[in-house]
C-alpha cells in the first residue's frame, strides 16, 4: 500500500512465493523498487508495481533483479 502527498492512495498485490530463496533483503529491494519508479517518473500505481516485482523477483531469484527481469515479471503477474 501506498499514499503520497497529493492525496492519493493505492494498493498493489504483489507475487506470491511459496519456497523464497531469501527473503533478508526484500525490504530493501522494495524500497528500490519504489524509488527506481519515483526517479523514472511514475505515479503512485506504477511504483508499487516496480516495488512489489523487484522484491517479489529478489525472492523468487535469490538474486537482485535486472530490469528485464522485472518487466518479465510484471507481465507475468498482469497475465494472472
Amino acid at each position: 500500500a501506498g499514499a503520497n502527498r497529493a492525496g492519493e492512495s493505492d494498493w498493489f498485490d504483489g507475487p506470491f512465493t511459496a519456497k523464497p530463496r531469501i527473503s533478508t533483503g526484500a525490504g530493501d529491494h522494495f524500497t528500490g523498487g519504489f524509488a527506481i519508479g519515483q526517479a523514472a517518473g511514475l505515479g503512485l500505481s506504477e511504483c508499487l508495481a516496480c516495488a512489489c516485482g523487484t522484491s517479489g523477483a529478489y525472492v523468487r531469484d535469490g538474486e537482485s533483479p535486472t530490469l528485464e527481469r522485472l518487466c518479465g515479471l510484471l507481465e507475468e503477474m498482469a497475465g494472472e
